[in-house]
């Protein structure tokens, strides 16, 4: 792949998971209820997943701009990607729709989509 390339992706992908991770720092009172909202964990993992997401997500966006730690940051990036697809579709599933994703806007306030 293209040297030039393959930091532009890695750049972009940092900018999306900081971007995840800010998000959700600014609405930090409101990201338990986000993700209890999911309703796909039992509750008492709610509060260390909640807790876990920003520090992981800013661990990525760190992880993927240095080279060395880029294949440990990419697979763990598509471990959560993952995660967070299945969450929405099971919600997507179950006709859900109406419920914050908690993803890039400080809000948190973003219904769930085919597309998202």
């Amino acid at each position: 792949m293209n040297a030039l390339l393959r930091e532009s992706l890695a750049l972009w992908i940092a900018l999306v998971f900081a971007a995840a991770a800010a998000g959700k720092l600014m609405a930090w009172s409101e990201l338990p209820g986000v993700v209890r909202n999911f309703r796909v964990l039992p509750r008492w993992l709610v509060l260390p997943v909640s807790l876990a997401l920003p520090p992981l997500e800013a661990a990525i966006a760190a992880g993927v701009v240095v080279e060395a730690a880029r294949p440990a940051a990419a697979m763990a990036a598509a471990v959560l990607l993952a995660v967070f697809g299945a969450a929405l579709a099971i919600n997507l599933h179950r006709g859900r729709r109406e419920i914050d994703c908690g993803c890039l806007r400080s809000d948190l306030k973003q219904p769930i989509t085919i597309a998202l």
